[in-house]
C-alpha cells in the first residue's frame, strides 16, 4: 500500500465526487449485448443530441455503466426521462460507488 499510496491517492481524487450509474434497457432486445443496443437505441432517437446530451452528463460510460459527476446527477436523470418518455423502457440504479472505474495501479 505505501508504494502505491500516490497512485492510490490520485486516483480516489479523480472518483471523488462521482457515482456509477447502470442503465439497461428492458424488454426483448435484438440479437446484441444490453450496451450496444442502448447505444443504437440512443444513436437513432429522434431526439437530435439525446445521445450526446446523456454522454455529456457522464464522464465517461462503460458498457452500460455511466460515470456521472453528483452536480450533474439531475441532468443525467432528466436525460433518462426524455428516453423513458419517448417509449424506452431503461432499468436504471444508482448512485453506486464507481467500482467499474476504479483503476488499481
Amino acid at each position: 500500500m505505501e508504494r502505491h499510496r500516490t497512485a492510490l491517492a490520485s486516483e480516489l481524487e479523480r472518483l471523488r465526487g462521482t457515482a456509477e450509474w447502470s442503465v439497461e434497457p428492458v424488454g426483448t432486445v435484438p440479437d446484441v449485448g444490453a450496451a450496444e443496443y442502448l447505444e443504437a437505441r440512443l444513436a437513432t432517437t429522434v431526439r437530435p443530441g439525446l445521445r450526446e446530451r446523456l454522454a455529456a452528463a457522464s464522464e465517461e460510460a462503460a458498457g452500460d455503466a455511466y460515470l456521472v459527476a453528483t452536480a450533474r446527477q439531475d441532468e443525467f436523470a432528466a436525460a433518462l426521462a426524455v428516453l423513458e418518455g419517448e417509449g424506452y423502457e431503461l432499468r436504471v440504479t444508482g448512485p453506486w460507488p464507481p467500482y467499474s472505474f476504479a483503476r488499481l495501479p
